[in-house]
């Protein structure tokens, strides 16, 4: 399995997080159930299977739970990940009605001509920024993207109160705001960047949990595995094993 991230075109890099690409094995004899930890994001997904001539385009909404979905030998998906609170910015739909689930796109929409360029060898994602600049057709809410940003550059690390403190909202109306534009709240958001976070160290780095734990702004390694399990039964050193078959590049998000 590989999975790779890929920065979009600096114009638009206050929309999208990164773009993304994962290849299944072709040379398996059956789906396999894929495990992918949640990144509180919007991805837009192309999804192409040659062996049974399948592609199809979905919006994938936001979650604080692990993804489970089944995946066929050969597939390969490469995605939009948009930042959270930006797909407004591209469609009339807000993230909180995608929570959890999924929307098919239909396929005369602009981006369905970038199906077919779909494949395992896939890179070039000019074709694609440039699509997105033609439909993005206005900017996130200012104060929701600053309570984004907070969140994100604190690795989730962050009182809600001391992001209040320096919105010119009150609580209320950025709470409600947040929700609607990202699909999670923020305290849901800070819980999702922070185990999203200690994941990327866990299987990247090679970090124990008991490490994880310290650096990333728990309690202890209790506080640690009790969070864990708040996304999943699954144990974090069986979510390591899985996570490390897979051959991963850079992470941006």
């Amino acid at each position: 399995m590989l999975y790779r991230e890929y920065l979009p075109d600096v114009a638009l890099q206050d929309v999208v997080a990164c773009y993304w690409k994962f290849v299944a094995p072709s040379d398996i004899e059956a789906p396999f159930e894929h495990t992918a930890p949640p990144d509180g994001c919007v991805s837009l997904l192309f999804y192409h299977h040659a062996a049974s001539h399948s592609q199809y385009l979905l919006l994938v909404g936001p979650s604080a739970e692990i993804l489970r979905t089944n995946i066929l030998p050969g597939s390969v998906y490469v995605g939009v990940r948009f930042l959270p609170g930006a797909l407004a910015c591209f469609f009339d739909i807000d993230a909180a009605s995608l929570r959890d689930h999924g929307q098919v796109l239909p396929n005369n929409s602009s981006l369905s001509v970038i199906l077919p360029e779909i494949n395992i060898d896939f890179n070039d994602f000019s074709r694609l920024d440039h699509q997105l600049l033609q439909m993005k057709k206005s900017i996130p809410d200012p104060e929701v993207q600053k309570a984004v940003q907070m969140i994100w550059s604190s690795q989730g690390q962050i009182k809600i109160k001391d992001i209040v403190r320096q919105a010119f909202v009150s609580e209320r109306p950025l709470q409600k705001r947040f929700r609607k534009a990202v699909g999670l709240s923020m305290k849901e958001f800070a819980r999702v960047r922070r185990m999203r976070t200690a994941i990327v160290q866990m299987v990247l780095h090679q970090h124990q949990s008991l490490e994880l734990s310290l650096n990333g702004g728990y309690y202890d390694q209790a506080h640690f595995l009790h969070d864990f399990q708040a996304f999943d039964n699954m144990k974090p050193g069986d979510l390591q094993v899985y996570l490390r078959q897979i051959d991963h590049g850079d992470s941006h998000w």
